[in-house]
């Protein structure tokens, strides 16, 4: 165990005293003094260009166009560390876990890009449906009346509104057809009751 010991302490000796060590990890020091003192965002202060990191966007949509949804939700993550207040970031990174199936991430992903972006319509019409398959129909159906409201008369926000108020349309009457079984359910015990007496 000593000779073990003693290895290990001239590894980590020979480690402290390598200066490409030490270059990297006063570079690591320089990045957090940036984001905690400056306010500088992490791509800023890596010194990530835009353009680079545009490129590698344009690759996690693609795997997202092919179908390859767990793989570009794992590329997009790293975009919404190094951006977290970039809408397209964040709205992506919600679209891939909805599309996996991962409904509870892409409703956090959606509440995220709605703080990025108040006003777009897109992230409270997908998180209703998100809402929906987690089994919450108001709550997916605010989500719907949000995201009417946002629309602008854009010709991209008219489809948006018109899909929205027939899923809203939808999901009201799942609303009231499930409050109607609910009042049946509640009525039959009392049935029942007098039936056996």
């Amino acid at each position: 165990m000593g000779k073990l010991d003693d290895q290990v302490k001239e590894a980590m000796a020979k480690l402290e005293n390598d200066p490409a060590i030490e270059s990297f990890a006063e570079m690591i020091r320089q990045i957090f003094y940036n984001v905690s003192h400056k306010g500088m965002r992490p791509l800023e202060a890596m010194g990530l260009k835009p353009e680079s990191l545009e490129r590698l966007y344009n690759n996690a949509l693609k795997q997202y166009q092919a179908g390859q949804f767990v793989e570009a939700a794992k590329a997009l993550r790293v975009f919404t560390l190094l951006c977290p207040t970039e809408f397209k970031f964040v709205f992506a990174l919600a679209a891939c876990n909805h599309r996996a199936q991962d409904y509870a991430a892409a409703l956090a992903g959606y509440h995220a890009a709605t703080i990025a972006n108040p006003l777009e319509p897109l992230p409270y019409y997908h998180a209703a449906d998100c809402l929906a398959k987690l089994g919450f129909p108001d709550a997916a159906a605010e989500s719907l009346r949000i995201a009417i409201k946002n629309c602008t008369e854009s010709e991209q926000h008219a489809m948006i509104r018109e899909h929205a108020n027939l899923a809203l349309k939808n999901l009201q009457q799942v609303i009231s057809a499930g409050e109607a079984n609910k009042q049946s359910a509640e009525k039959e015990p009392e049935q029942t009751a007098d039936v056996n007496q």
